[in-house]
């Protein structure tokens, strides 16, 4: 009798392991089924470097014969994300022609992604101030860390010379008022509510005490991935020292999203307390789910394209649906209106543009970025992020200058192609693009319906 209740005990301590085990099993498959990254990105990554800065014109330097700056003194404030730091003046120096500034950063950050590095200069000669402040968006990789002195800023494949030993700095567009004397304050910054059955929401800040231009956001989703974007300022809140931001776009992660506002101004970093906003846009189950981002640092208009195909022999114009052609299909939402995959169309800087694509079909897709139009001639520098069901890539720079501006896609130095996916049993995988697939614009057909969707925004161009 015991031998056989011990033996129905085991069978029975067996069947609930087993039965256990499948439970848990499946949890996890349904959990990673839609999951960026599960553990989130929580190894140290290294950036080294110089952060290059130009001699400011009109300043009067003496070197030293070790490349310091005589009478050199105060500090550089560097912001990396929502760290800061400071580098005095002891450690600065100058490079063998004497024209750029050199400031050694060595730190480590536990995100990989976008970036926005700032630096601002508190730094004398003497009495005379060492006036400059700029910005740099780059990708940091988990893989290869960051070194600051091997950006491929013109997006040529190749590290030149110039790009090992040039600023790498947009500059920051300065107030007439001067430096603050006291720090940034955030007055206010608030979502458009806690929830949402859209990929993207808009918020209202005002933030007094600018000096500089350097505004920007920082986007946490559920599983700790952190991308970092610039926010465009007007010029006449800027020279006021204050900004009053109504109904701004942000596109969004799949779940829960924290974001905070970060302020650079003379006297340091200023954060928000962070919002929190849940994004509950309803996955197809069994397909992919795309929500791509295009951001982008310095005044002027990119564009977000994507192309979808059969399958990658199958791309030929006549087999070719482009994105604004409410792509393949229109997805209801809960309260019975339709989305349309271009969720923001950014025409005046920055960014973002936004894609989203909900129960992805089987195929072959392209996405490139076009240079439709360039503010003063100045450089544009592209970021990508692309996220899948299973991923979350970011790309860049990939850089526009004002002879690349043409909204014309046939126009190959307009177009950068940023990445293929090809999606087999409803599971995407990123490829280098395959060059040798022609695009096509549909303009005409797109402009006609583009308005159509949930969210209309700007009269729509691309």
């Amino acid at each position: 009798m015991g031998d056989c209740m011990g033996r129905n005990m085991t069978k029975y301590f067996l069947y609930m392991v087993m039965i256990l085990s499948c439970l848990f099993i499946a949890g996890c498959t349904i959990g990673e089924e839609y999951a960026v990254d599960p553990d989130g990105n929580d190894e140290e990554i290294p950036i080294s470097g110089s952060l290059l800065m130009p001699v400011p014109q009109g300043l009067s330097i003496t070197p030293t014969p070790e490349h310091q700056i005589e009478d050199l003194t105060g500090d550089v404030l560097i912001t990396v994300g929502d760290k800061a730091y400071t580098i005095p003046s002891e450690d600065i120096s100058l490079n063998d022609e004497n024209t750029i500034i050199r400031v050694p950063l060595s730190v480590t950050v536990d995100f990989s992604g976008v970036v926005v590095i700032t630096c601002m200069s508190r730094l004398y000669v003497g009495e005379n101030p060492v006036v400059y402040a700029g910005y740099l968006m780059t990708v940091i990789s988990e893989d290869d860390g960051l070194d600051l002195n091997a950006i491929d800023m013109d997006n040529d494949g190749y590290i030149s010379q110039e790009e090992k030993e040039g600023p790498q700095f947009t500059p920051a567009v300065r107030s007439s008022s001067g430096a603050a004397d006291d720090p940034a304050e955030i007055l206010w910054f608030n979502l458009d509510g806690t929830a949402t059955t859209d990929p993207v929401t808009t918020f209202d800040a005002q933030i007094d005490e600018m000096d500089w231009n350097l505004v920007y956001l920082g986007i946490k989703d559920q599983y700790d991935n952190i991308q970092y974007r610039i926010v465009e300022i007007a010029d006449d809140d800027l020279q006021s020292r204050y900004s009053n931001i109504q109904d701004r776009d942000i596109s969004l992660n799949l779940g829960t999203n924290e974001i905070r506002l970060f302020v650079v101004n003379s006297t340091g970093l200023t954060v928000s307390d962070k919002r929190t906003i849940v994004s509950r846009t309803d996955l197809a189950a069994g397909k992919e789910n795309f929500l791509f981002t295009l951001t982008w640092d310095n005044l002027g208009d990119l564009d977000l394209h994507t192309w979808y195909f059969n399958d990658e022999n199958s791309t030929s114009p006549e087999d070719t649906i482009w994105h604004n052609y409410w792509f393949y299909e229109n997805v209801p939402t809960d309260d019975g209106d339709e989305v349309v995959n271009l969720d923001i169309d950014n025409q005046t800087g920055f960014g973002p543009e936004h894609f989203s694509l909900i129960g992805a079909a089987d195929g072959y897709y392209v996405v490139a970025v076009n240079a439709f139009e360039l503010n003063d001639n100045a450089p544009i520098n592209a970021y990508v992020t692309l996220e899948s069901n299973y991923s979350l890539k970011s790309y860049g720079p990939k850089r526009f200058t004002e002879e690349d501006a043409d909204g014309d896609l046939s126009n190959p130095n307009a177009l950068i192609r940023i990445a293929d996916i090809k999606v087999e049993n409803g599971r995407a995988e990123f490829l280098k693009p395959d060059t040798t697939i022609t695009l096509t614009d549909f303009f005409g057909e797109a402009d006609s319906v583009i308005n159509l969707g949930k969210r209309p925004t700007q009269p729509p161009r691309n």
